[in-house]
């Protein structure tokens, strides 16, 4: 939960300034690569990555290999997908983590999604105040 409101870092869009994702308390380092580094924004860009929450939605959009190394985070901080992995060893990792979302009715049963690791999403609003 928020623990204060952000400001808008958009002109167009209710925007923020997006500093990383954390998976299971572990930063995943794609969040931090060259698409996100300070160095690499343009004239007059405030931020070098931007996020548009929507409560109304499960979808994250990103780079390839951003979502790539995300998945994989998540499925090496995941016992079930590890255990999976494991008995698909030609497979990626982010491959594993998909197929077993897809097929959630198949183990999901009581315990639900509470296997799973955190997720923790750092971002910053317009004055540069952030929180996870």
């Amino acid at each position: 939960p928020a623990l204060f409101a952000l400001g808008s870092v958009g002109q167009v869009h209710w925007g923020l300034d997006f500093r990383g994702v954390s998976v299971g308390g572990r930063e995943v380092a794609a969040a931090r690569s060259a698409f996100c580094d300070p160095s690499s924004m343009g004239a007059g860009q405030l931020t070098a990555c931007g996020a548009i929450p929507d409560s109304g939605t499960t979808v994250i959009m990103a780079p390839t290999e951003h979502l790539k190394e995300l998945f994989e985070s998540i499925c090496t901080a995941w016992a079930l997908c590890i255990k999976e992995a494991e008995a698909m060893p030609r497979v990626p990792k982010f491959q594993v983590l998909q197929v077993l979302l897809e097929r959630c009715e198949d183990w999901a049963g009581e315990a639900g999604f509470s296997g799973m690791p955190d997720l923790t999403f750092h971002v910053a609003g317009a004055a540069g105040r952030s929180q996870e």
